[in-house]
């Protein structure tokens, strides 16, 4: 695979097997620099256990060593997932029956922690005889819709929460506060608005 970034061209091409319940995968490609990857893991169901070592440029495109190591468990209808690496911790609990699935998601680095909830939802909806055969032959067709709950990003400059803003408000002696929120750089309408607000 490849593509282009706005820090340069990236490309990777790698090769994947397994030997029993022994799994292995080689990787190069070229990312600000020419970078090498190998993974290998052994499956002994439910339980699973793997590892990468990772060889490549760095930002400032130093020679870097990065390395993983990761413990799964999966039995129907949950699993889960811990891994540890140089640049942090990661883990996930998943819990899937159709139609419905939800992931809980979190990462601990050295910026700070990070949870996540995915959801998903499958369905399917009947097709019209008509394009049953334009379609394979197919009678339904499934559909997968997903929602995410990433959080809130947060900017000490831009974003505060409410409770902070009502002790600026107090502080400032502010009896009347009018917000707006726009997508782009208020202008001229939106400055009446605003002023509107506050009359």
């Amino acid at each position: 695979e490849g593509g282009f970034s706005p820090s340069g061209p990236t490309f990777r091409l790698g090769y994947a097997g397994s030997e029993g319940s022994f799994t292995y995968a080689l990787g190069v490609g070229y990312r600000g620099g020419p970078t090498l990857g190998l993974r290998a893991g052994y499956v002994a169901p439910p339980f699973s256990l793997g590892g990468r070592l990772e060889l490549g440029p760095a930002p400032s495109l130093a020679p870097f060593t990065s390395f993983g190591l990761g413990l799964g468990y999966q039995e129907s209808p949950f699993a889960l997932g811990l891994d540890l690496s140089s640049s942090g911790l990661w883990g996930f609990l998943e819990w899937q029956e159709a139609p419905f699935a939800l992931r809980l998601e979190g990462r601990q680095e050295a910026t700070g922690a990070r949870l996540q909830l995915l959801g998903s939802y499958a369905f399917r909806f009947p097709v019209p005889e008509e394009a049953t055969l334009a379609l394979g032959g197919y009678e339904e067709v499934p559909l997968e819709g997903r929602v995410e709950l990433l959080g809130r990003p947060r900017s000490a400059q831009l974003e505060k929460p409410p409770e902070e803003m009502r002790a600026f408000f107090r502080e400032k002696g502010w009896k009347r506060v009018v917000a707006f929120q726009t997508r782009n750089a208020p202008h001229r309408a939106h400055e009446y608005l605003i002023r509107l607000g506050l009359e």
